[in-house]
This record gives C-alpha cells, structure tokens and sequence, in this order.
C-alpha cells in the first residue's frame, strides 16, 4: 500500500473528515437530481403524446412505463421518451413522427393499463399540430410538394409560390407530413436536424400566437402614439378574443 493510500485511508477513519465527504456527495446528488427534474419540467411541455393521453402531470402519474403502446404500434409512430427529455419523463412513451405516422387505430389505448391513454373518437381527437420549419426546401426553391401531397386530410395546401401551409382546423397532427419530409436528407451537408414541417404541441402553437399578438398590439400603439395605460389594456383585450376563438 502506497503512502497516498495509506494517508486517503486514515483520513477516512476520521468521523469528522467522512461526515464532510458524505455531506459534499449528497449536495451534488441533489443537485444533479434537481437539474434533471428541473430540465424535465421544461422539456415535458414541448413533448407530443399519443393520441387519448391524459393531460401531462395526470398522464405521467398514471404511466407505469410498461412499453405495450409503443410494441402494439404498427406503424412505428409510438417511441419512448429518452434521458435529454428529463428525469420524469425518461421512458414514457411519445411519438416519433420521423419513424412513422399515426393512423389513429386505438391500440395503444387499448393496451394501456393504467388509463394514462384514454379511449378516444379517431374522427375528432387531435395530437397536435404541424407547422413548417426553416428547413423547408419549399419555402426557398417551391420545388418540394411531398407534405402536401401525402396529407390524408388535405390539411396543407400550396400558396403562389408553392410554399406549404398548414390549415389548424384541418390539422389533428397524424405525423405523415413529418415522416414523410425529405429536407434532411437532402440537406444533410448542411447539418439540418429539424425537418421542414414537425408536429408541434397545441399550448406552445397558443403562447406563440398570442405572443405575436402582444407584439403587434404594441406595434399599433407605438405607431398610434397611444398612452401606456392604452395600449396594455389594448394587449390584455387582443389576448382574451385571440384566445377565445383560436382554433388551436
């Protein structure tokens, strides 16, 4: 045994000395805890679930991790949430539109033995919803139709210039426009991860909208010369319709 060792070990012999170490280990366990539950509180709202899941905070208490949703999926559109997602949602099932679509065949909810995926009508239910990237080839060249044309519910349509857009009343977020995007591929030697159109969740699509709504309320009143007091009742009012009637 090496002085070093013998000298690591002595110390460790010190109750004092071994309380000190105990009590660093446990401050960055839970440190380390904390930040994986900390980032899997922002990470779970952005997360797109089978179709018939329960609201999230229900639906990852009810959800044993049991894997029979995504093994019945036969379309391989039913994955399972991995470490970058958060702690929490480590090993839950999501939907992986890059591997397959969703054809709203009720198995998952069939199979599921917890209720964390309820029985749903395949004619109304909505995933999500789609919306076009940066990465969209058409949105550049308009050469690129292939989302348009392998929608099922005729949910995107082409403006003059042949760049897609998504109809949100259409839209129930099935997936085959994402798995069927070829911007990656074609785009690879630019490194693009993100495919020109994804299914994205209906709350991140409302605080976006109403975001952009704020924004131009103040633009308005900004132009307008309007006062301060105006101009915030203006935003809080534009908020409230927008959120009446949107169709997310």
């Amino acid at each position: 045994m090496t002085k070093c060792q013998q000298e690591t070990r002595q110390s460790l012999k010190d109750p004092a000395r071994r309380d000190l170490i105990a009590g660093a280990a446990g401050a960055v366990g839970l440190v380390v805890f904390g930040g994986f539950i900390c980032h899997s509180t922002v990470s779970e709202a952005s997360l797109v679930r089978p179709p018939g899941s329960r609201p999230e905070a229900e639906f990852l208490a009810r959800c044993i991790r049991c894997d029979r949703c995504r093994s019945v999926c036969h379309t391989n559109a039913v994955g399972i949430a991995h470490f970058e997602t958060g702690f929490l949602a480590m090993r839950t099932p999501v939907m992986t539109f890059h591997l397959g679509h969703c054809d709203f065949c009720k198995k998952c909810a069939e199979v599921c033995p917890t209720g964390a995926i309820e029985d749903f009508a395949p004619e109304t239910v909505r995933i999500r919803i789609a919306v076009v990237t940066e990465s969209c080839i058409a949105l550049r060249t308009g050469a690129c139709t292939k989302c348009y044309e392998a929608c099922p519910y005729d949910a995107v349509t082409l403006d003059a210039r042949r760049r897609p857009i998504v109809d949100s009343l259409k839209c129930n977020g099935c997936g085959m426009c994402e798995y069927i995007c070829p911007s990656n591929i074609f785009q690879a030697y630019q490194g693009k991860r993100v495919r020109g159109i994804i299914v994205r969740p209906l709350e991140a699509l409302k605080v976006k909208v109403l975001g952009e709504v704020v924004r131009s309320a103040h633009d308005f009143c900004a132009c307008s010369a309007l006062s301060h007091s105006f101009c915030s009742s203006f935003s809080v009012l534009f908020c409230t319709r927008a959120a009446e009637h949107s169709p997310l």
